[in-house]
């Protein structure tokens, strides 16, 4: 199965880059076979997750540890604060998550060849239900695009230990 990847940062216009998150467009002919188990989206052929690495979810997670404690708590950065938590606590466990329209990795940086093994991983298993089987071999084309966006993580800021 040709899967067509198009997306807006360093991923697409050099194949060594390494990079935090990447926002992905794919596009593909999915099979008849398998189909119940895609999303809407998955289902038309086209798709757009995030790809994030530890890194991003680290200062992601620092992002939502400060607001949390801040003047502006609410229940709702109460609710990121767990769920990042666990996707933080679940990445130690598995390399590869699907949370919502995200895709998390175990390592810091996504490599394009990484970004290609997320997004397989995902298919296999809203297609077939397991990673094990695949329909087809998978072929990956990148789709170059005019405009170039970086991404940009904030690393999380170091806590000043008392003396």
């Amino acid at each position: 199965m040709q899967i067509y990847l198009r997306g807006h940062g360093p991923l697409q216009n050099q194949p060594t880059a390494r990079v935090p998150w990447e926002d992905v467009w794919v596009r593909y002919a999915p099979p008849r076979r398998g189909r119940k188990y895609l999303s809407e989206e998955m289902q038309k052929g086209r798709w757009a997750p995030t790809l994030i690495g530890r890194l991003e979810l680290a200062s992601a997670l620092a992002l939502a540890r400060d607001l949390a404690r801040g003047d502006r708590r609410t229940a709702a950065t109460h609710l990121e604060l767990a769920e990042l938590r666990t996707l933080r606590t679940l990445l130690r466990r598995y390399p590869i998550i699907a949370w919502r329209e995200n895709i998390y990795c175990r390592p810091e940086l996504i490599g394009r060849k990484l970004a290609e093994r997320m997004i397989a991983a995902l298919l296999d298993f809203s297609l077939n239900g397991s990673e094990q089987k695949r329909l087809k071999p998978y072929r990956f084309v990148w789709v170059r695009s005019n405009t170039l966006v970086t991404p940009v993580t904030l690393a999380p800021r170091k806590r000043k230990t008392a003396k």
